[in-house]
């Protein structure tokens, strides 16, 4: 899902099979079932049917068997980044309307496409959870919806049902953090954007939406904190209510930020850094966050990470040059909205798994063992705008095997011979196999791939 892959080669030569023995044993079943958090219901997304030459065709695949090593793995050596997971509330899984998107009309629930699972189920939340700690997670950080509106009231009970999984598990099983990353959409129902001054009406809802967050969230032990300080980002533009005083002495975020430093455990405030540095120099940040930036649909731009090409880059300069500030990388495995009814057809090829490694690479170029970066996201299942990674990242890759007397042979087959790449291989594993059973048993592991 977020490493690169494990290929597994499959003998069932009676006679190699004997000459090894005590291995830890699986089955077909096991190696080859999905094994995501995604729903094995989910048929995958494609683009917009009018990208000709879209390198992705399918942005989000259907889940399969993938690989959950750490991480960690890609990022330079000694790293002890915090690995934080963007995730998304609002998904459920029976219809109540139907969505308009640029692929066309889909069913939806809650306003979103159907993925397959309901956000509020027990199950569903462990399912992700144990793979985001699998995959070396630290915290999630969910977009928030707040509770003022009542139109976000499925929002707030899938919210809730993970905060309440967490709150069960976290001191025993589950040791994974969350903080809270306020949307626009938690206000912009009451608090109507354009050319007009909103700022009593937005420093009252942000304040609401503070008080909840502390007495409901904030208080728990899984809470995300940075030293002394409970975490909160914001996804907010500040630009469409156009009218509205933001930054100045008595603007919202002044009067939002004095308030909240009232609480008996204050919050850090982390916003977005839209390509323009200008989060760094905030009036109340405390730290910023990467996000996507990716260009408009063109059969060039969408081999472009983002549509500035420096602007990973430029994020982490900026946050060396501000090292006191948080700073949130992005390990970035492609984008593709045409699956959401906001979506514009902005597309990032996912280029075969590249994408990733590609934006693990900036990291890698930026920091080491003696520089740390202190956090870096990852999406997990923001599925409509094509960046989740929660049903894995086709590498374009496929392995062919044949035994010819005591040999075993093999090849990897590029079936995208453009993108695909052995670099997203992680190792090689050989099982041999009981033809009477069925059982699987490791013949050989960590064998380098070629």
């Amino acid at each position: 899902m977020t490493s690169k892959l494990l290929f597994v080669l499959l003998l069932t030569s009676v006679g190699f099979a004997q000459s090894i023995v005590n291995h830890s044993s699986t089955n077909r079943i096991e190696q080859t079932a999905n094994n995501t958090s995604a729903s094995s219901s989910f048929p995958g997304l494609r683009t917009n049917p009018a990208n000709i030459g879209a390198q992705t065709p399918v942005p989000v695949p259907r889940p399969a068997n993938t690989n959950f090593d750490d991480v960690h793995s890609l990022l330079y050596a000694g790293s002890t980044t915090k690995i934080i997971w963007h995730m998304q509330p609002w998904f459920g899984k029976s219809q109540t309307g139907t969505v308009t998107t640029p692929n066309g009309v889909m069913p939806a629930s809650n306003g979103h496409i159907i993925v397959g699972y309901d956000q509020n189920d027990p199950a569903q939340i462990a399912r992700q959870v144990n793979r985001m700690l699998a995959a070396g997670g630290y915290s999630i950080l969910l977009n928030w919806y707040g509770n003022r509106d009542s139109k976000q009231a499925h929002n707030l009970t899938n919210s809730n049902a993970i905060a309440n999984y967490l709150t069960g598990c976290f001191n025993t099983t589950c040791p994974l953090r969350m903080g809270m990353m306020i949307d626009k959409g938690a206000f912009s129902g009451l608090c109507p954007k354009g050319p007009r001054n909103q700022k009593k009406c937005i420093i009252t809802e942000l304040e609401a939406l503070f008080d909840y967050i502390n007495a409901q969230y904030a208080n728990k032990p899984w809470y995300l904190k940075r030293g002394a300080k409970n975490v909160a980002a914001f996804f907010i533009h500040e630009a469409e209510w156009k009218d509205t005083d933001w930054n100045g002495n008595t603007g919202v975020w002044a009067t939002v930020k004095a308030y909240t430093n009232g609480y008996a455990m204050p919050f850090e405030y982390w916003f977005e850094d839209e390509g323009d540095a200008t989060c760094w120099k905030h009036v109340a940040s405390d730290g910023c966050y990467a996000f996507m930036n990716p260009p408009r649909w063109d059969v060039l731009k969408q081999l472009q990470i983002t549509e500035g090409p420096n602007y990973y880059p430029n994020f982490y300069h900026q946050a060396q040059a501000h090292s006191a500030m948080a700073a949130l990388g992005m390990l970035k495995a492609g984008f593709d909205d045409n699956n959401a009814s906001w979506g514009t057809n902005r597309v990032s090829a996912r280029r075969c798994g590249q994408e990733f490694l590609d934006t693990a690479g900036i990291v890698n170029s930026n920091y080491s063992r003696s520089t740390q970066l202190e956090f870096v996201g990852i999406m997990l299942n923001d599925y409509e705008e094509g960046t989740a990674v929660e049903s894995g990242i086709d590498n374009c890759l496929s392995v062919s095997a044949s035994i010819a007397g005591n040999s075993l042979h093999w090849t990897i087959n590029k079936i995208d011979p453009a993108f695909a790449t052995i670099a997203t291989v992680n190792r090689l594993k050989i099982y041999f196999s009981d033809p009477v059973s069925g059982t699987f048993y490791t013949a050989l592991d960590n064998i380098a791939p070629s």
